[in-house]
């Protein structure tokens, strides 16, 4: 069951990526269809990725906390505020340039980490300001458990992107961070436990099993800042 699940999200890691090399050229002939093309194939991204959690909370060899380890626990709560409607969904900013006028973002992206220099994540960016709402609900709103919140904020170092955007007069709801570096850094998270359950029989599977396991974690530490309209969005 695990190694179906991870064939899945590896599927949907790849379909992703389709879609947001496409984005560009897509969105010049149809905007809607662009935008909304990547949205699905994140919703799909995350929804693999919860299936892939409860496969492995059902196997009993499988001693690993997805909800105790802060990467894990910030993309299981990107997919529960979308499926469960709360914090609007934690908007894209493809999502929030579509249904507002133009305005400047803050994109928070996190480089590639030791022995990776030069390399990037590809990126969709996703308010703060909604995740922020998400982390700040009561647990039983949330579905978190307590002490969430502290443990993403300091993962990815909230306070860090935090005080960049006060230091230069940019409002909370204008700042996105990009989700992908997480959802990677997630990967490499929980494969040393469920690698012994996943038989890759994909080329995709067999490359996010090798990445997971071999490229380093995005450096969180050292966030990268650019302002960029919506109209690039949207």
């Amino acid at each position: 069951m695990i190694s179906d699940r991870f064939e899945d999200f590896a599927q949907s890691l790849r379909i992703f990526i389709e879609q947001k090399y496409r984005y560009s050229e897509l969105f010049l002939i149809d905007a809607d269809e662009a935008v909304g093309n990547v949205e699905l194939a994140c919703k799909s991204m995350l929804d693999t990725f919860a299936s892939l959690y409860d496969a492995a909370r059902a196997e009993d060899q499988v001693n690993f906390d997805f909800y105790g380890n802060p990467l894990c626990c910030a993309v299981l709560a990107y997919r529960n505020a979308k499926h469960h409607n709360k914090a609007n969904g934690i908007r894209s900013a493809h999502k929030h340039a579509r249904q507002n006028e133009r305005q400047d973002y803050l994109c928070v992206d996190f480089p590639a980490g030791e022995g990776e220099e030069g390399g990037s994540f590809i990126d969709h960016y996703a308010s703060w300001s909604d995740f922020s709402a998400l982390l700040d609900m009561p647990s039983q709103q949330s579905r978190l458990r307590a002490g969430s919140r502290e443990l993403i904020r300091n993962r990815i170092h909230a306070s860090e992107f935090e005080g960049f955007a006060v230091q230069n007069n940019a409002p909370l709801s204008t700042v996105y961070i990009n989700m992908i570096p997480i959802i990677i850094g997630a990967g490499s998270e929980f494969i040393g436990a469920l690698r012994p359950h996943i038989d890759p029989a994909t080329t995709e599977s067999e490359a996010f099993v090798s990445n997971f396991e071999n490229v380093a974690q995005a450096n969180f530490g050292a966030p990268e800042y650019t302002e960029l309209p919506s109209s690039l969005f949207g």
